[in-house]
């Protein structure tokens, strides 16, 4: 993927933050108990940092072009959609009439080691710069 597409993927991971955090602040409030709202506060608030991250990210990789950072972005996105896309749906899905499969917990941690091995990378990336 090309780093203008990179950029274009961050920003409208923040968009869709932006988005989530409205509608919990306005929407959400009123109708999910004070545990679930936390839960999904903290996706939006991981979304946020790991979309940034992407922005941040590719801007990195104009300097530093190692395909260990460009991996970072990939881990940060599939973090962002498995840990805070879990968070975000295992919060409201009291206001369905749906069962949560088992196995949707299990995405949620997941995506917490995606996110921490996009660290990693991003810190191999740096160290080992190809320019």
């Amino acid at each position: 993927m090309s780093k203008n597409r990179w950029i274009q993927v961050g920003a409208f991971c923040c968009l869709i933050g932006v988005a989530c955090g409205a509608f919990a602040a306005h929407q959400l409030a009123n109708v999910l108990s004070a545990a679930d709202l936390d839960i999904f506060k903290k996706g939006v608030y991981y979304n946020f940092i790991h979309a940034l991250a992407i922005i941040l990210t590719t801007l990195i990789s104009f300097h530093f072009g190692t395909k260990a950072i460009r991996m970072a972005n990939v881990l940060f996105l599939v973090g962002i959609i498995f840990f805070s896309g879990s968070l975000l749906l295992i919060s409201t899905i009291s206001l369905t009439h749906f069962q949560i499969p088992t196995a949707i917990y299990l995405i949620t941690p997941a995506g917490g080691i995606c996110f921490m091995l996009g660290w990693i990378l991003l810190i191999v990336g740096v160290s080992r710069r190809s320019n």
